[in-house]
C-alpha cells in the first residue's frame, strides 16, 4: 500500500535518477522496496536474496511528470539503506537504517 507522499518539486526531476541500494546482512531486502510513481504509474525496486547486500537501478524520469518516491518496509528494517541521486549527479538523499516512508 502506498503512503500519500509529497511529490517531488525541490529539484528538476527530468532525466536518469539513480537509486542505490544496500542491506548490511547481505541477504536481501526482505520484503522491503522503493517505488518511484511517475504520473501514478509505479515500479518497485528491491534487493532480492539472489543480490544479497547491493543493487543499483537507473530510473528514467520524463519532463513534466509528477514524481514521487515511497519506501515500503519489510523485516529487519535495521539493515537497510539507500541512496538516491538526482538526474544532476547529486546526491538527493541517504536514507536508512530503517528509511522513513516518504522521500520528500
Amino acid at each position: 500500500m502506498l503512503v500519500d507522499c509529497a511529490p517531488i518539486t525541490d529539484v528538476d526531476t527530468a532525466g536518469t535518477w539513480v537509486a542505490d541500494l544496500q542491506d548490511t546482512f547481505g541477504d536481501g531486502w526482505d520484503g522491503a522496496f522503493l517505488t518511484f510513481s511517475i504520473d501514478g504509474s509505479t515500479t518497485q525496486y528491491t534487493i532480492s536474496a539472489d543480490q544479497g547486500d547491493a543493487a543499483s537501478y537507473d530510473v528514467d524520469v520524463p519532463d513534466g511528470v509528477v514524481l514521487e518516491i515511497f519506501y515500503t518496509a519489510g523485516n529487519f528494517e535495521s539493515e537497510h539503506t539507500f541512496q538516491l541521486y538526482s538526474p544532476d549527479g547529486a546526491l538527493y538523499g541517504d536514507y536508512g537504517p530503517a528509511p522513513g516512508k516518504c522521500v520528500n
